[in-house]
């Protein structure tokens, strides 16, 4: 039989992962619109080369 306190207490740190993964996600999306923007990331030669 599961205990219902410990399966919330799994829950509510499931979501607490959930909610920093998507704050990293939108960390890592900000800094690269930002190398791009500034030209200094590591994929300027590539997109220069193809336009």
């Amino acid at each position: 039989m599961f205990d219902i306190n410990s399966l919330n207490g799994v829950a509510s740190q499931l979501l607490a992962h959930r909610r920093q993964i998507v704050d990293i996600d939108h960390q890592l999306s900000t800094l690269l619109n930002h190398m791009v923007r500034s030209n200094r990331s590591p994929f300027a030669h590539l997109t220069r080369a193809v336009q």
